[in-house]
């Protein structure tokens, strides 16, 4: 073999030398990296998630804060009264129901409520049908606000359900301005939630809701002045 084609020769296998060294450096930077972020994310989701059900559990409670309407949204006879108790303490002057099961109306709720509260519900709540989930709730409940020129509102959900909620609401209505007021069931497990594991399912189930909304949040940009254009005056 000549000089020159044994010099090529070498080179050749320099050159491949070279890649195979770089490719494993390639697949061993990937792996720390792999090793060292994961553990971090993991973590990060874990600690985000304890916070979130340790909020939603222990969350409940009055609200000294005045709105122009309440939305009480479906799911339990809690959210209704605790909304009727609202209008009660003439924290605002109408309620608005979303999310009611067609065939359900005023006197069929009215049977859920205590006696007492039922003369705010027969005066001054209106029943919202076309809700069939959050998102729903959030697009009736923006309709009914501009059709009443609503600019504040109290909003009656269960704990474990508000953060979701209120992302979903100021995604419809950014120009609401919204008073989170959380129910709470009063379940014993709700101290010791990772005890429990119908608890623990259900937070689970809704933090992950709860973060798919937020990453659809991230990915629109909300239009200011959209949810209450239809009730300005005309100049």
């Amino acid at each position: 073999m000549s000089d020159a084609a044994r010099s090529f020769s070498m080179a050749g296998e320099d050159h491949a030398l070279r890649r195979r060294r770089g490719r494993r450096l390639v697949r061993s930077i990937r792996r720390a990296l792999v090793a060292t972020l994961v553990p971090v994310l993991l973590g990060a989701v874990a600690l985000d998630f304890d916070r979130f059900a340790d909020r939603a559990v222990r969350a409940g409670g009055a609200t000294a804060e005045h709105a122009d309407a309440i939305v009480a949204l479906t799911g339990g006879p809690a959210r209704i009264e605790r909304a009727l108790d609202l209008l009660a303490a003439n924290r605002a002057g109408r309620l608005f129901i979303s999310g009611v099961h067609p065939g359900v109306g005023t006197p069929e709720l009215a049977d859920q409520v205590p006696p007492a509260r039922r003369r705010y519900l027969e005066c001054c709540a209106e029943l919202g049908y076309a809700a069939q989930n959050t998102i729903g709730n959030a697009d009736e409940t923006r309709d009914w606000a501009i059709r009443n020129g609503v600019r504040s509102l109290i909003v009656v959900t269960s704990a474990f359900h508000m953060p979701r909620s209120l992302a979903e609401f100021a995604r419809a209505m950014p120009d609401v301005r919204l008073i989170p007021y959380p129910v709470s069931n009063g379940s014993g497990a709700e101290i010791a939630w990772w005890r429990d594991g119908d608890t623990l399912r259900l937070l689970a189930a809704e933090y992950v809701k709860y973060t798919l909304a937020r990453a659809r949040m991230l990915l629109w940009t909300p239009q200011r002045g959209t949810a209450l254009a239809a009730s300005d005056p005309a100049p």
